[in-house]
């Protein structure tokens, strides 16, 4: 979980493209709050990635925009899916907020593993890269204040980066 712009999306396209398992993608939106709508969403995934539930495959199943569901909904569908993913797969869910999940019993039969804003945000060693290529000396205050300012939060490090960038000397 965490707000727009920290990269939760492209996490989970980086760990579906290196992990071996097949994975299943359904990004939600408002109509998955429709009863059957999301579990032909889930169920036309896993056909298109050649896994049938019903097989028992491994399989990695992401419902990304979390948020776009209500929040019983998407308790319901996460609650749903856990009963029947077969042994050996994941279900990786990516929200702006936190799910109205049991996440005490999650955590404590360690079935769950939890990513947040803090653990997205960039530091000053991970965003250095950017601002040596936009020419800013990573090691300077300015750069430094950059990252502590943004509080690491990838998509306005971005931003800073591409507009220095396109910066000229007047």
């Amino acid at each position: 979980t965490a707000p727009a712009g920290y990269g939760k999306t492209t996490l989970l396209g980086q760990w579906a493209h290196e992990n071996p398992r097949p994975c299943a993608w359904v990004t939600l939106d408002q109509a998955d709050g429709v009863p059957g709508i999301l579990e032909d969403s889930i169920d036309t995934a896993l056909t298109e990635v050649g896994v049938g539930v019903e097989l028992g495959s491994d399989v990695v199943l992401v419902l990304d925009d979390g948020h776009a569901l209500a929040p019983e909904r998407l308790r319901d569908a996460v609650l749903d899916v856990l009963d029947w993913l077969p042994e050996g797969s994941q279900l990786a869910v990516a929200s702006r907020c936190r799910p109205a999940l049991p996440l005490s019993r999650m955590r404590a039969e360690r079935m769950l593993v939890e990513i947040d804003s803090h653990d997205l945000s960039m530091s000053a060693v991970e965003a250095a890269p950017m601002l040596r290529s936009a020419g800013l000396d990573p090691r300077s205050a300015s750069a430094q204040n950059l990252v502590l300012r943004t509080e690491g939060w990838p998509a306005v490090v971005e931003l800073a980066w591409m507009l220095l960038r396109c910066a000229t000397p007047l």
